[in-house]
């Protein structure tokens, strides 16, 4: 290498080891945050938690169960319905078979759903024909209800330029 370079590289390294890259902040002599303050809110929230509870104690209160397993029956059943309009949607794009509607006996054994409780299946016989993203056809039986109705070249002319776009990015 050449000794001018090595000369200028010297100088820049002690130039850099000087200075430091980082700026570094003074840090602030008072603090937001005051330990007092979050104690007197901590004694007025459980003060009035008891005294919402006609002054007993909040370990001695009886927890309703039914309303947890209430909502975790309700998270089954609407990941259940996820998984059919899922399938129904699949099943539409597969092209494969035309669109002859499936009762909801046929779906759930096409998607190998047998472990289901007769009341979730009695929520989904009620709660399937409300789906907006399903049509019913045929005294309960469900095909998939595309976003827009193309079936060919004039159909697809007549949508919108934003939509179509938005149509084919789904597709693909």
């Amino acid at each position: 290498m050449d000794a001018s370079l090595l000369k200028s590289k010297a100088a820049f390294m002690k130039a850099a080891s000087t200075t430091s890259a980082v700026q570094i902040r003074p840090q602030p002599e008072y603090s937001t945050y005051d330990s007092e303050q979050v104690k007197k809110k901590k004694k007025k929230k459980s003060s009035h938690k008891t005294e919402d509870t006609g002054g007993k104690a909040l370990d001695n209160l009886e927890v309703d169960y039914s309303s947890a397993s209430n909502a975790i029956a309700n998270s089954a059943n609407f990941s259940t319905m996820a998984k059919i309009v899922d399938y129904m949607k699949k099943r539409r794009l597969s092209n494969i078979t035309n669109d002859w509607g499936l009762s909801l006996n046929e779906i759930l054994e096409e998607i190998q759903v047998f472990d289901l409780s007769k009341k979730s299946e009695q929520w989904l016989r009620e709660a399937l024909p409300k789906n907006p993203r399903l049509t019913v056809v045929d005294d309960s039986k469900f095909v998939f209800k595309p976003p827009y109705p193309i079936k060919g070249k004039t159909s697809l002319i007549k949508v919108p330029i934003s939509k179509v776009h938005f149509f084919l990015r789904e597709k693909l």
